[in-house]
């Protein structure tokens, strides 16, 4: 059974049955919530490795200038990348800009945190055309199919330091199954058939075209 490493950003409520589906396949460890640079220094690239952060909670003074802001994120993002370009098996990162949008914030100016958000997918996007084993899945286009009403919880926010709700956690978790899934099962490209006695009655080597049965269902190319 592969091994996958979560970390998060917030607290990912280990032991929940969220995360069941997962763990039917996988053996899930879940490394300190917050810890990121941690996470990223002590798993092996050899290891799968799942991040799943916030950019919000990772940029605390939204009001500073975007260069600093960006100089902030630097150390972590540059870990990011380097365990992005040498890893062996899966690296997962699945990142959100903000848990919520300010409408008026918005309309006069594009808000630092989203020039970051797009610079940061983009960096990452470059990398992934060169690491088939690297993948970035973006949350908020994951949660806008269901609404952010239904993704945020403030009680789980204020109480347990993660700002999901289960259906938003319920999200994160389908999100980290379908792309190992594919990783790990690839979809089947080519379907072989024994002809004879399958796609149709006879064997066409012994009894020729004419002697082949088709039934009902089956039709004459």
């Amino acid at each position: 059974m592969e091994k996958i490493t979560l970390s998060g950003s917030f607290f990912l409520f280990p032991g929940n049955k969220v995360w069941k589906k997962l763990e039917n396949d996988y053996k899930i460890k879940f490394y300190d919530y917050g810890n990121l640079g941690g996470a990223l220094s002590n798993t092996s690239e050899k290891e799968c490795l799942v991040l799943i952060i916030f950019l919000n909670q990772l940029l605390e003074d939204l009001s500073l200038p975007l260069d600093e802001l960006k100089n902030r994120i630097t150390p972590l993002f540059n870990l990011i990348k380097k365990r992005a370009e040498n890893c062996q098996k899966p690296f997962l990162i699945l990142i959100s800009e903000d848990e919520y949008t300010n409408l008026i914030r918005n309309v006069k100016k594009i808000p630092n945190l989203t020039k970051i958000f797009y610079w940061i997918k983009n960096e990452f996007h470059e990398i992934t055309r060169k690491n088939s084993n690297f993948f970035v899945v973006d949350l908020d286009l994951e949660f806008s199919l269901v609404g952010k009403k239904n993704i945020f919880d403030n009680r789980n926010r204020y109480l347990a330091h993660c700002p999901l709700s289960y259906t938003g956690l319920e999200i994160v978790s389908n999100s980290i199954k379908r792309i190992l899934h594919r990783y790990y099962k690839p979809a089947s490209k080519v379907l072989i058939l024994d002809c004879d006695n399958t796609l149709w009655g006879g064997v066409i080597g012994e009894e020729g075209l004419e002697g082949i049965k088709l039934k009902k269902f089956q039709k004459k190319g």
